[in-house]
């Protein structure tokens, strides 16, 4: 398969001094470019994946030079997980996945309204869910016509499932989308099975 000729590295190196930063691990980064040329990057970070310190963190980079990373969400005691930014009409919305385990997780979310300086207090994005919703870890997509889709799975002891949430509303409200996938079982094993469209 020949490369694709239309990409090519913008920019290569790190975001911050390792040696410099209160946390000795960070994972699953996504990134947005902002309006004016700024980019803002978040990642979870923590002493370990999966440690009840891990929280949402994030860095800006402005006018070509990389801040310092800020926290943006504050644990309760579980790990936060698996960042996913999005830009859409002026608000930048920031999900995230809290709970010891993927079996556990659940989506919070937070806004700001002014281009990541600030953040409104969490909420969960889909209340009284007892899995995750919205994006995990995969940016969401916008349709032609508005409505928003978001790759996810559900994780059991057996499986991942594969999921995709929506919304018709630009996040207000979700739905969940039917996906053309199945598990066949035959005795002991599992294996995935595509419908087709």
């Amino acid at each position: 398969m020949k490369a694709n000729q239309n990409l090519r590295q913008v920019e290569n190196g790190l975001l911050f001094d390792p040696e410099c930063v209160p946390f000795r691990s960070c994972h699953a980064s996504t990134l947005i470019l902002l309006p004016e040329g700024d980019k803002l990057v978040a990642f979870f970070a923590g002493s370990s994946e999966g440690a009840g310190d891990s929280s949402i963190w994030m860095v800006r980079q402005r006018s070509g030079v990389w801040c310092e990373p800020e926290q943006v969400t504050v644990g309760s005691g579980l790990p936060c997980w698996n960042p996913v930014l999005h830009f859409a009409d002026g608000v930048v919305w920031l999900f995230y996945k809290v709970g010891a385990n993927p079996q556990s997780w659940i989506t919070e979310v937070i806004h700001s309204f002014d281009l990541g300086n600030s953040w409104s207090s969490a909420r969960p994005l889909v209340p009284d869910s007892t899995s995750p919703r919205g994006p995990v870890k995969n940016k969401l997509l916008v349709l032609s016509n508005g409505n928003w889709l978001a790759p996810n799975s559900v994780e059991s002891g057996n499986c991942w499932d594969v999921r995709v949430d929506g919304s018709r509303d630009q996040g207000e409200s979700w739905h969940e989308c039917s996906v053309p996938f199945r598990h066949i079982s035959s005795g002991t094993s599992v294996r995935a099975g595509w419908s087709g469209l």
